[in-house]
């Protein structure tokens, strides 16, 4: 699979107030900054997938040949449905984390969430992966395998666990809440 550029994103939340941002970086391969966008999502809500949908699509961006999410449960269980971003993208999707993910089914359950347990369960279990810096990740792949997911993650990350794009997509979404937390407090 050609890497011309991906589409890292991550997302930074607050319970009080509750509130949400989602960043998204389009980096190339020699790690070049090539587009930035942002968006809201809802706290406990059910639209982290289609919101990041709506990113792909509002960049309008033909050159992206992946897409990397830090983490498939977003916002207090706002869940990125993997599947369903890689079937209405066109684009491979890889979730990823830096531990492995504890199972959240009863979680779901206690906190009235039971809708989203099919979603939940659509994810399917992590993968772990060796990169090669010699840290671990832990990653779901949706629309291709554990491996080229790997290689894809391997290209981007120059050092830990975060692949570039991703990181700095967590900065500005980082940025974007402490600044808005900060407006609202005034």
């Amino acid at each position: 699979m050609k890497m011309a550029r991906v589409l890292g994103i991550a997302e930074s939340f607050s319970l009080e107030p509750a509130l949400s941002y989602l960043a998204g970086v389009v980096m190339k391969r020699d790690f070049t900054i090539d587009g930035v966008s942002i968006t809201n999502i809802t706290v406990r809500g059910s639209d982290a997938s289609s919101s990041i949908v709506d990113m792909y699509r509002k960049m309008k961006r033909n050159d992206v040949s992946a897409i990397i999410v830090y983490g498939c449960i977003l916002s207090m269980y706002n869940i990125v449905e993997g599947n369903v971003v890689s079937a209405q993208t066109g684009l491979p999707v890889i979730c990823m984390a830096s531990k492995k993910g504890m199972n959240l089914e009863q979680t779901l359950i206690s906190h009235g969430n039971e809708h989203k347990v099919m979603p939940y369960k659509s994810l399917g279990k992590q993968a772990s992966i060796k990169l090669k810096t010699g840290f671990t990740s832990w990653i779901r792949a949706f629309g291709l395998s554990i491996e080229e997911a790997t290689n894809i993650i391997n290209a981007y990350v120059m050092f830990g666990r975060v692949p570039e794009p991703v990181r700095v997509a967590r900065l500005i979404s980082t940025a974007c809440l402490r600044n808005s937390i900060k407006q609202i407090r005034i």
